[in-house]
């Protein structure tokens, strides 16, 4: 699958640009791959250079972990998994690869743990200040790394990684005969299962399901157990070395068909757009869900209820991000909530708050 023109994503800009001379737009290509059984971005020399800088400056992708109303539900979540799998009451030597704020290290260290972080992206240094973390400024794998370690953590990682499987090669080289290694990965199940590009983005290079994740987690002859996050949508993995041959896990026949499915996905999400404009304004809520999916030049407004975005821009698209009393103040015709996994509470919250126009949910869009 090829997308010419797919918005560059690197989080939220302060205009319709992005920053720092980084393209608006970049050809995107994604296949199934049989030899690692998930899906993958294919490799490109001129997008790794950009996501290399992208990383080393730290600018900020997404929502990053920290003591934010909208970010601590995760961290909480994903604590709550690594104590339900490591020793009660033990002090474990923890390294933490992709640390981004520090927040998560800070957390663990909070609870007795002795915890290295590593982290390339210099623009988190404010943060690191903040939660007292003396983070490692380099990417991994470095020599400043002291291993072996008990555990490695890395939440929200994997998928920007071109080669995981070396990764986590490079990765069991760190870890203690009996130790673990640690992954959240963001869960694409329901996009995949219903052939949904909205989860394509060139800043990720693979894209999981449980089986994919297990698929490679297996290749890499870890012995592994995998579950969906309590909280938002994620997969979470705990995996140890072992001296037995993994049988590797083959992917689903939803994986290895989407790519062919997503291609119509588009055609047919367009054209319901067109649709809806031609009844009336139309707004889209959680737009970062839409980038791949949106004809460039489409006249739709956009909201999110994260604070940290409002008044920003998803570049090359000219709609500034509002917040929910605007669009209570200034209802649109027709509001399509792009998230799935809080699309339903969302809208509910919109009607409880007196929203009374047209609202459709991503899952009943096409």
């Amino acid at each position: 699958m090829i997308i010419k023109n797919l918005p560059l994503y690197i989080g939220a800009s302060l205009s319709a640009h992005n920053p720092e001379n980084i393209p608006d737009t970049f050809p995107f290509e994604a296949y199934y791959d049989a030899s690692s059984g998930f899906i993958r971005q294919r490799l490109n020399e001129s997008l790794s250079k950009i996501l290399d800088d992208v990383y080393s400056k730290g600018l900020l992708i997404g929502t990053p972990l920290s003591e934010s109303e909208i970010a601590v539900p995760y961290a909480d979540d994903f604590l709550n998994f690594i104590n339900q799998v490591t020793p009660s009451g033990e002090k474990l030597k923890i390294l933490e690869v992709g640390a981004g704020t520090g927040y998560l290290s800070r957390r663990l260290m909070d609870l007795g743990h002795e915890v290295t972080p590593i982290e390339p992206g210099k623009g988190y240094s404010a943060y690191w200040k903040k939660y007292g973390v003396n983070v490692i400024n380099d990417f991994f794998p470095s020599p400043s790394c002291r291993g072996p370690y008990d555990l490695i953590i890395s939440y929200l990682v994997l998928e920007h990684i071109p080669d995981p499987l070396s990764f986590i090669g490079q990765m069991k080289g760190f870890l203690s005969d009996n130790g673990a290694i640690i992954f959240s990965v963001p869960d694409e199940s329901a996009e995949i299962e219903a052939g949904d590009p909205s989860m394509l983005v060139h800043e990720h290079f693979n894209y999981f399901d449980s089986t994919g994740l297990d698929c490679l987690l297996s290749s890499a002859n870890l012995a592994s157990t995998i579950k969906p996050s309590s909280y938002g949508r994620c997969l979470y993995s705990v995996s140890r070395k072992t001296s037995e041959m993994i049988k590797r896990t083959q992917a689903s026949q939803d994986v290895v068909s989407y790519l062919d499915r997503s291609v119509e996905y588009v055609k047919q999400f367009r054209m319901k757009i067109r649709s809806l404009l031609a009844d009336g304004s139309v707004g889209v809520f959680c737009p970062g869900r839409a980038l791949a999916l949106l004809e460039l030049g489409m006249e739709v407004r956009m909201f999110d209820d994260d604070p940290y975005l409002i008044n920003m821009f998803y570049p090359p698209f000219t709609s500034k991000i509002e917040n929910r009393s605007a669009l209570l103040e200034k209802p649109v015709d027709h509001l399509i909530i792009m998230s799935r996994t809080f699309g339903n509470v969302i809208k509910q919250s919109l009607i409880h708050d007196g929203y009374e126009k047209n609202i459709i949910v991503a899952s009943e869009l096409i």
